[in-house]
């Protein structure tokens, strides 16, 4: 994995928070106070993808995108994109960007219906709710919470 794709994948989920958090006003919010780490991280990264890119209105238009849908996955896509085009671009902020993150505790964020935040490692089983599926000792078991429990309730 290059140190791009590295950081993409750490970096869009605490975007897509301070997006979800401030919506299209995350590009021009000052700090607040108020905000958690991963919001505020979230929130200064973006600024600075935005403030150096080449076209910081196609920035926005993806910005507004995942504002309005934030459990669209193509708005989330397309913010990605976006990011990945100004940082393949700026290897100096690429660098900026990677330290931010791995300087803060907010490198592990759950975003998103079903997400999930890890820290460390896991080296269990992770169901995130209807449709989860896991094997154990050969058995499959599916959770469904659509289906009535024991008792038929």
């Amino acid at each position: 994995m290059s140190e791009l794709d590295a950081l993409l994948a750490e970096a869009v989920p605490v975007m897509s928070g301070a997006v979800a958090a401030y919506g299209t006003g995350v590009l021009s919010r000052l700090e607040d106070a108020s905000a958690d780490a991963a919001v505020g991280l979230g929130r200064r990264m973006l600024q600075s993808v935005w403030r150096h890119a080449g076209r910081p209105e196609a920035v926005e238009e993806a910005v507004a995108d995942l504002a309005a849908a934030p459990e669209d996955p193509d708005a989330l896509a397309a913010l990605r994109l976006q990011v990945r085009k100004v940082l393949s671009a700026d290897g100096e902020l690429l660098r900026e960007l990677s330290a931010q993150l791995a300087a803060s505790s907010a490198g592990t964020v759950a975003a998103g219906a079903g997400a999930v935040a890890i820290g460390g490692h896991n080296h269990g089983v992770v169901g995130t709710g209807a449709g989860s599926a896991l094997s154990l000792g050969g058995v499959a078991i599916v959770v469904n919470p659509t289906l009535p429990g024991p008792g038929g309730s």
